[in-house]
């Protein structure tokens, strides 16, 4: 396999993982601390490289292309509604809160450079979801990831930036003082950490179709593909982190802001390009999410290939009737949604913490892991699936045992 090929899955695997949700890492590092924030991001990476390897295997022995398609092997009609679902209000939730750092991003920038009018710099406004909306629409009616190499390229470059600019904020300008800065760290934060890590790593929703692109299939390859993935991103969510808890680990807005908006005290040209640098990212985000949503709505639509030819022969026609319709009424949708609740009232961090706790664990974790222990009873996945329920089942008490607690209260 060419060089070229491999370098295209890597970027196309970066760009379904590399989003908005690094702009929280350096929150999850103050709520845990350093040394548990690094145990964490390997028992994420780990969990999530296991059920990589087992969702290649799918698609390599049979031909599986999304997640959804593991319902064949885990059950019936229910099982695979119920996948479906969990599926869909993920990649809502991503799609939400992409569109809320975009938006809060972009007011921020037009502000500084002198725009007044109401409707570009107020983040209640529609107006810098619609024009996006519009000027993307060509790139998402495109049916294959490596069409969106130009936009995951620059996603690319701007993690990189945005390390340099993160460590040239705290070696030359250094920390912003803060007034009775509290010690914000507590064990107590582990199992939302943990979440929000293995969010932050996944890649499940597009990992399959990847596989498929590639020329020369091959699970070595893919797995060497996958390799280099991790290691660049513990590199730079690590940079990020730790940089950000260098910065801000006594600022409490860091655990609800993204970390970009807490530099109020040396505005510059090089944050400004920050700015658009993540709001590039974060389009990238909405692409990369937009993109197995469509394709596995578009595939229910289209039923199931009649004929072992049409198998082999999908139609990857970006210009079809039921492809264009469907992009512009999942536009629409996004676009209704925003409307009724605006931007400015969605929490990017909120939204991301509740789907990374309570969503993708079942559906990037225990579904695969499932598929896995059922055909090849793989140890390695029992003993995966036995650590992310644990973390899985630590966080449902968090939240279960203050509402039982509450109710004996106002029952006594």
């Amino acid at each position: 396999m060419r060089k070229r090929e491999i370098f295209a899955s890597v970027l196309s695997l970066f760009g379904s993982t590399f989003g908005i949700g690094s702009l929280g890492l350096p929150a999850m590092m103050i709520k845990v601390g350093p040394l548990s924030w690094f145990l964490l991001l390997a028992t994420a990476l780990g969990i999530n490289y296991i059920t990589f390897e087992a969702m290649i295997n799918f698609a390599e022995k049979l031909g599986f292309v999304n997640l959804v398609d593991l319902a064949t092997i885990l059950g019936n009609r229910k099982t695979y509604v119920t996948i479906l679902v969990l599926f869909v209000l993920s990649t809502i939730f991503r799609l939400l809160s992409a569109m809320a750092v975009f938006n809060g991003l972009i007011c921020s920038v037009t502000e500084e450079f002198g725009v007044s009018n109401i409707y570009f710099i107020a983040k209640q406004s529609l107006m810098w979801v619609l024009i996006p909306s519009i000027a993307l629409f060509p790139v998402l009616i495109k049916k294959k990831l490596k069409s969106l190499a130009v936009t995951t390229f620059i996603s690319l470059g701007s993690a990189f930036y945005i390390i340099a600019f993160l460590a040239y904020s705290y070696f030359v300008a250094g920390s912003e003082p803060v007034e009775n800065p509290k010690d914000l760290s507590s064990w107590t934060n582990i199992p939302t950490a943990y979440g929000f890590m293995l969010t932050a790593t996944a890649c499940q929703s597009n990992l399959m179709a990847i596989y498929k692109e590639l020329t020369a299939k091959s699970v070595v390859i893919m797995r060497k593909i996958i390799w280099i993935h991790l290691g660049l991103f513990v590199f730079i969510y690590s940079c990020f982190a730790t940089f950000g808890y260098l910065l801000f680990n006594a600022d409490e807005r860091i655990l609800t802001m993204p970390f970009l908006e807490l530099f109020t005290a040396h505005k510059g040209v090089f944050l400004l390009i920050a700015n658009l640098l993540m709001i590039i990212a974060s389009l990238n985000s909405f692409v990369f999410g937009f993109k197995p949503l469509k394709d596995t709505l578009l595939k229910l639509l289209e039923g199931e290939p009649e004929t072992l030819e049409e198998q082999k022969q999908p139609n990857d026609n970006d210009f079809d009737p039921l492809n264009l319709t469907l992009t512009m009424a999942l536009l629409c949708f996004f676009l209704g949604i925003s409307g009724i609740f605006t931007l400015n009232d969605i929490g990017f961090l909120q939204i991301l913490t509740f789907s990374s706790n309570f969503i993708v664990p079942i559906l990037f974790t225990f579904i695969p892991l499932a598929a896995a222990i059922k055909t090849q009873n793989s140890k390695i996945a029992i003993g995966a699936a036995v650590v992310a329920g644990s973390f899985y089942l630590w966080k449902v008490m968090d939240l279960v045992i203050p509402m039982i607690s509450s109710a004996i209260e106002l029952i006594m």
